[in-house]
């Protein structure tokens, strides 16, 4: 799986964010025109700094029919007014466990698990996690099969080039 190693690799030089949406912020995101797969939503310079795009990206989100997670891609960052700054998500795709106690469950071995409860504990709508705490939730994600899809469509979206030279380079774009 290239794939899983090439996300594994560019999470351990990143990172990766996980956002939190509940209530009325989540629905009115969800009813957007794109929904949850492609967003951009404003929130402070200082929850946000820390994110420099393209990086992937957990979505957690508490609404009327319970908890899901995402797993998308940040893809721009941008300031927008004094206090605030744009973030766009691409490629926001549903996976599996749906909740933040059952991610814990499936995160169990240790500094990780104590790590990412601390993290998801602190109820911010944006937390940044480590580069090895993100490496080893990558693998332990992935080994859920039906998140290989989601995961595959970020990693490949970071190694697709960003400028093409001529027809036969967005041809062999189109293929992959």
């Amino acid at each position: 799986m290239d794939w899983l190693n090439l996300l594994k690799k560019f999470v351990e030089e990143t990172a990766i964010v996980v956002f939190s949406f509940e209530g009325d912020r989540w629905k009115r995101l969800a009813e957007s025109r794109r929904g949850i797969n492609e967003f951009t939503v404003a929130l402070p310079h200082d929850s946000v700094g820390a994110i420099k795009p393209p990086t992937p990206c957990l979505i957690f989100c508490n609404g009327d029919d319970g908890d899901q997670l995402y797993f998308g891609l940040v893809t721009s960052r941008a300031p927008i007014t004094t206090l605030e700054s744009r973030i766009k998500v691409r490629r926001a795709v549903e996976i599996q466990p749906q909740s933040k106690a059952a991610l814990l469950e499936l995160v169990s071995e240790q500094p990780h698990s104590t790590n990412l409860k601390k993290r998801l504990e602190q109820d911010l709508p944006v937390a940044m996690l480590s580069a090895k705490l993100g490496s080893y939730l990558i693998e332990r994600l992935a080994s859920i099969d039906s998140n290989q899809g989601a995961m595959r469509a970020v990693a490949e979206s970071l190694s697709a080039p960003k400028h093409f030279s001529g027809s036969v380079a967005l041809q062999a774009d189109a293929c992959q």
